[in-house]
């Protein structure tokens, strides 16, 4: 049995401005053109600027993809984003947040993080492992591959992962999600968002995802391998007193309990 806890407090500080860029930019193959909407806001480089026009090979799911593809972890992203997938740190071990972000197949196989090769990004700020509890909290992930150490520093050299959690809405408003598949899985969620003030707003989610595992225990029969349980809270409050300055603060919990992960033994000699 895996257990991890993550906790983490991001506080942004936005001025706003004025800029006009054009370019290039390569979208998913297939797959996502199955997902696409009329137009996608990225904002990797610091600014908004459309999904077309950005000059850079990027990979952008909003949130209404992400609940339409029924993406419910980070490493879900992965049937959708051509050159880029997961690597296992341990072998054996069914651990989600202690996995290698691996783009075009660059792997540089150290688990030291100022030698990382990529990095996620959470609203900007690095963060540790690579997973982001909940998809409630989420209103866009960008993959982007290649060097991006012009915008996200050092660790970057072969891409990195900018999540863009939602913001709270201008009225009051709640949601509740239920959801139930094979192999045991179900998923709920919750959200509560509101203004607080002219210049001043929340926005507190909640969920729950568990799943039994679709390999049979061989060691132990009728016992499942490679379970998962994931319980999520993040509260988000943001301060726009003018049109220029805007801080966000946001507080997100989440609790990762997974079982063992499904292996075959290999004979070494």
């Amino acid at each position: 049995m895996k257990k991890t806890i993550l906790h983490a407090l991001v506080i942004s500080v936005f001025v706003t401005g004025v800029y006009v860029f054009s370019g290039t930019a390569l979208v998913s193959d297939v797959r996502a053109q199955e997902l696409a909407i009329e137009e996608i806001t990225v904002t990797a480089r610091k600014r908004e600027e459309s999904l077309a026009d950005a000059p850079y090979t990027i990979t952008a799911l909003t949130s209404q993809q992400i609940e339409k593809a029924g993406i419910n972890q980070l490493q879900d992203v992965v049937s959708y984003t051509p050159g880029f997938f997961f690597s296992d740190n341990n072998v054996g071990a069914n651990q989600r947040s202690h996995k290698r972000l691996i783009f075009r197949g660059m792997n540089p196989r150290t688990d030291i993080p100022t030698r990382a090769a990529s990095s996620m990004f959470i609203d900007g700020a690095a963060s540790v492992g690579s997973e982001i509890g909940g998809m409630e909290n989420v209103e866009r992930i960008e993959v982007l591959k290649g060097p991006q150490g012009a915008h996200f520093g050092r660790s970057t050299y072969t891409g990195a992962i900018n999540v863009v959690t939602k913001d709270p809405g201008d009225e009051f408003s709640g949601r509740v999600n239920l959801e139930a598949g094979k192999y045991g899985t179900t998923r709920a969620g919750l959200s509560l968002e509101g203004p607080l003030g002219e210049s001043l707003g929340y926005r507190l989610t909640a969920s729950t995802y568990d799943t039994d595992g679709m390999y049979n225990n061989s060691v132990n029969p009728g016992e499942k391998l490679g379970a998962q349980s994931t319980d999520d809270m993040a509260l988000t409050v943001v301060f726009e007193p003018n049109d220029v300055l805007r801080i966000k603060a946001r507080y997100h919990t989440w609790e990762d309990d997974d079982g063992p992960d499904a292996s075959t033994g290999y004979d070494y000699r």
